[in-house]
């Protein structure tokens, strides 16, 4: 995954995927489709499923889990920014 974020911490976009990536195809790897991936852009803060957290993204229906992957994987990385940025 790849996260980009600007200078005033506001997420620009994120990749999901690359070589080791394996999900159901239809199901899980909806991730990678822009429509889900647009819901982080413009966001800041922790991100939540479905109503949860500052800023909320709706999960990939049936794919609940690959979702939430990938919301715990844009937070993690996202303080590590701040941290880096600070």
């Amino acid at each position: 995954m790849i996260i980009g974020v600007d200078l005033n911490g506001i997420v620009t976009g994120i990749n999901v995927g690359g070589a080791g990536f394996s999900e159901t195809s239809g199901l899980g790897s909806k991730v990678k489709n822009e429509e889900f991936r647009a819901q982080f852009r413009g966001g800041h803060g922790v991100f939540g499923l479905n109503g949860a957290g500052e800023t909320s993204v709706d999960a990939v229906t049936g794919a609940t889990t690959s979702s939430a992957a990938v919301v715990s994987a844009v937070n993690t990385a996202y303080a590590y920014i701040l941290e880096l940025m600070a």
